[in-house]
């Protein structure tokens, strides 16, 4: 059940990070970076699941992590090379389906992770 609860905290944090960030509630995205680390931390110290669907969301969601700090780092390069809002409109893109996929595997979290309750 913490693999479930760590799987849902990471995935809410992550799909609000791009709207924080724009709100300047979050500092660039050192924060991110430790986000991720930690909750990498928090699924080691776990040790196996014996659920392989659950390791491979992790992994996936640690995937799209990266990709989401990258585009966030890339978009603050081009608004510091460009105009304050002239940014790239496929690496906006970029950051909105990062996001959204966060937050629509958010809600099929319990579908994944219902088959193993029952053990």
């Amino acid at each position: 059940m913490k693999g479930y609860n760590y799987l849902l905290e990471f995935l809410w944090f992550c799909s609000t990070y791009y709207t924080r960030f724009l709100q300047k509630e979050v500092d660039g995205t050192r924060q991110l970076s430790g986000e991720i680390d930690d909750f990498k931390k928090r699924f080691e110290l776990l040790g196996p699941l014996g659920m392989p669907e659950v390791e491979d969301l992790k992994n996936e969601a640690v995937s799209q992590a990266w990709q989401l700090q990258r585009a966030l780092d890339r978009t603050k390069e081009i608004k510091f090379q460009k105009d304050e809002e002239d940014v790239d409109i496929a690496k906006e893109e970029k950051l909105h389906t990062t996001s959204d996929w966060f937050f629509d595997i958010q809600g099929k979290l319990k579908e994944i992770v219902n088959p193993y309750l029952g053990q």
